[in-house]
């Protein structure tokens, strides 16, 4: 059974639950994950009324949702920050209270333990959120920050923490750290160190909540963070990012400007348009045996909301892909892989197209003879189409018997590449000195050896199960030999007829 497909509420308090609820059923999410703010899930409340988590499991079961975690990343932040004007806007009058600093963070404190307390009677058995830090001003290490001052700032988490874990303990629940930048954790090395305070605490852990987008655009593996920490994985968000993609005025740090600023080098996208790769992602969260479910937090700018929420659903849904039961040494393991039916059905209306296209083409606009280099051409050009375009090197690989319909494609397309496409040597001999048709035969071995890079890419990517960069590589091989197709119109206008 495919893992469940969430809706993180923490962008939409601005809707009541019930509201955001029926949309997010409308829109196919099997649950939600509850905020702590709005009026999602009032943890207060929760531990003064023993209906009120009734009351919200039954609004939810109404709409055909479960929730599969809490929480509280807002008064989480408080626990170890440096306090200031900006932590008012976002916690409660209650945690506020007069704003001494350490005051504000003994009562942070409490109300994260209490929403461990409130996650026990809702039912639910992960809190997700941050912690805040104390020395995350110093990152930069200038003016320079001795190893003494790194490591008082890991030592006043665990002092604050440990109390929190302990009670998380109590509960039976799960702390999930949100690993990004202000927090405690913010990537591999600094979350070991993490672990390493709390004393490899068994309630402290990540919402894989390792993040996409909060790992991938500063350069760390998102990848490796997963099979680092597998066994600390309490929940996934998934949300995506581009990076490395502006014009060079802003480096990583973001220049101090507003999300969805063109000159940006990274910036939120929706799910699916960014640069994370997801299938890589669900693939090794099936390596580690993660069954929970995958959380959507949007957060891209680039789309309206609520079309943005139903297509991060459907994409993910259908990155979920199929169960597959795979064999292993030592026991059977489920992996998921997408709905490859796409690329067969791609590939036959490719190739129909194509020999249309030059049949039509050799007998209305050329009028040449079966004998000519139109028939020629139009040979290759139904070669190429027919057996796919797929593979390069003929050498046993051992392919996944699940990968079927890519293994035909690309075993087929093994014995008949070196005929798709016959010099044009012959043909154009006397006419070279043409400079037009120089510079068109260079452009077309360019064009060719693009081919053959673009095949080297793809039969790795498919060897890989990289399906995503696979889909990608194909629609854009597809455009290279468009280009070499009509390369060769030109040179046969240019060229007489014998």
């Amino acid at each position: 059974m495919a893992r469940p497909v969430t809706l993180f509420t923490g962008q939409w308090a601005d809707l009541s639950l019930e509201k955001i609820a029926k949309k997010a059923a409308s829109w196919g999410y099997d649950g939600v994950e509850l905020a702590c703010w709005g009026d999602h899930f009032d943890v207060d409340k929760a531990l003064a009324d023993d209906s009120y988590c009734k009351a919200k499991r039954d609004l939810l079961k109404k709409h055909g949702l479960e929730v599969f975690a809490i929480s509280t990343h807002l008064v989480g932040q408080a626990v170890c920050d440096n306090i200031d004007e900006r932590h008012k806007a976002i916690l409660p009058k209650d945690v506020w209270g007069d704003g001494d600093p350490e005051g504000v963070r003994q009562r942070a404190a409490q109300k994260v333990i209490d929403a461990a307390k409130a996650a026990k009677k809702l039912g639910v058995e992960v809190v997700n959120g941050f912690t805040g830090s104390s020395i995350w001003h110093m990152l930069h290490s200038f003016p320079p920050a001795s190893p003494d001052m790194i490591e008082a700032g890991y030592a006043d988490f665990a002092k604050r923490f440990k109390p929190i874990l302990d009670a998380f303990k109590a509960e039976g629940v799960k702390f999930a750290l949100e690993v990004q930048p202000t927090e405690i954790a913010f990537d591999i090395a600094s979350a070991k160190r993490v672990i390493e305070a709390v004393r490899c605490h068994e309630a402290f852990g990540f919402c894989l909540n390792y993040d996409t987008r909060n790992l991938g655009y500063r350069a760390g593996d998102y990848i490796k963070f997963i099979r680092t920490f597998g066994n600390r994985i309490f929940h996934a968000h998934m949300k995506d990012v581009f990076w490395d993609h502006s014009d060079g005025t802003m480096g990583a740090f973001g220049g101090h400007t507003e999300f969805a600023d063109p000159r940006r080098h990274w910036d939120f996208r929706s799910i699916g348009h960014g640069d994370s790769n997801f299938e890589r992602t669900i693939v090794t969260l099936n390596d580690i045996g993660y069954q929970g479910p995958l959380s959507v937090e949007l957060e891209g700018s680039q789309m309206e909301r609520e079309h943005n929420a139903k297509v991060a659903c459907r994409f993910l849904k259908k990155a979920n892909g199929l169960t597959i039961v795979w064999q292993c040494g030592n026991g059977i393991t489920k992996r998921k892989f997408p709905n490859t039916k796409w690329l067969n059905l791609k590939r036959s209306l490719v190739a129909a197209s194509v020999i249309v296209f030059l049949m039509l083409l050799g007998k209305t606009i050329l009028g040449r003879s079966k004998d000519s280099l139109s028939h020629e051409w139009m040979l290759a050009g139904s070669n190429l189409a027919v057996t796919g375009i797929f593979g390069k090197h003929n050498r046993k690989r051992n392919w996944p018997k699940e990968l079927g319909p890519y293994v035909d494609s690309v075993i087929k397309y093994l014995d008949t590449r070196p005929k798709a496409f016959p010099t044009l040597s012959d043909t154009t001999h006397g006419h070279q000195k043409d400079e037009l048709i120089r510079n068109l035969l260079v452009l077309e071995r360019r064009r060719r050896r693009k081919v053959d890079d673009l095949l080297d890419k793809l039969t790795e990517a498919v060897e890989k199960r990289q399906f995503r960069d696979a889909e990608r590589l194909d629609t854009e091989l597809e455009a290279t030999i468009w280009e070499i197709l009509k390369i060769r119109l030109k040179i046969h206008k240019r060229v007489p007829s014998k």
